[in-house]
């Protein structure tokens, strides 16, 4: 992965600076998409352009599937796959919240084994490569001690929030609301929060990324009803996702109805 890495190295943070200056200097707000996230900016394009641009260019032999780019069934059969959200949480990007990031993964045989987020205006950059582990703006970063789930916080989107899904989970932890997925996984590996859930389907771009890194770190990453995330499959949604210490896994599938851990 010594080439991927050196990629990311450098892709992966001019991206997150083409998006820090977009929110510097502005962007225009395109019409609003049909699928997925209802908003797109100048700044997803121009950031999903480049990252095609130069991972294609790299590594040619490899499928790409993007949030903005139209899906191609070579990603089905095809060893590895580039999965990218070039601004996860573009809602928060035309907010200016800062709990934005870009999203880029890497799935081999189906399964994520490297993945890159960046969020520019946290002045954060996570690495994750499974089997190696998780860098934080370039420095090795290992999770500190094991919290009780009682002791736990669980980051969570505001939309799930907003439909009243959480109400019969609050009593259980602590919960935090923010933006982009990619970007709450990524800090869960970090330890920043202890876990993060997501009650409702993901996309296969909004979730790549982060379960790599969460599994790099030694964490739990898998959709709600506890099967593994595949990205080689027909649909380009997943079953929402979990992603947490491994101490307390059991102890979520089970608080969401679910008591066969994968």
């Amino acid at each position: 992965m010594e080439k991927e890495i050196a990629l990311m190295n450098r892709v992966a943070v001019e991206a997150g600076r083409i998006a820090r200056t977009f929110q510097e200097k502005g962007f225009e707000q395109k019409a609003d998409k049909s699928k997925g996230d209802p908003f797109l900016t100048e700044a997803d394009l121009a950031i999903d352009a480049y990252l095609k641009a130069e991972i294609t260019k790299a590594f040619p032999n490899d499928a790409w599937l993007s949030e903005e780019t139209v899906a191609d069934d070579k990603r089905l059969t095809a060893h590895r796959c580039w999965i990218v959200d070039p601004i996860d949480g573009t809602k928060d990007f035309i907010d200016r919240t800062g709990s934005f990031a870009v999203s880029i993964g890497l799935a081999v045989e189906g399964r994520a084994v490297l993945g890159a987020v960046v969020a520019p205006m946290r002045d954060q950059y996570v690495l994750g490569v499974v089997g190696q582990g998780i860098w934080l703006n370039g420095q090795r970063h290992t999770l500190g001690p094991a919290k009780t789930l009682a002791e736990s916080t669980c980051s969570i989107s505001s939309r799930d929030e907003a439909k009243g899904l959480w109400e019969p989970y609050k009593k259980h932890f602590q919960v935090h609301i923010m933006g982009s997925i990619a970007y709450k996984m990524a800090r869960a590996a970090l330890g920043v929060e202890d876990l993060t859930i997501s009650l409702t389907p993901k996309a296969l771009w909004d979730v790549c990324a982060g379960d790599a890194i969460l599994q790099a770190a030694g964490c739990r990453s898998t959709d709600r009803q506890g099967n593994p995330l595949h990205y080689d499959q027909p649909g380009l949604e997943v079953a929402g996702c979990i992603g947490c210490r491994a101490e307390v896994y059991a102890e979520v599938l089970a608080l969401l109805g679910h008591k066969n851990a994968a």
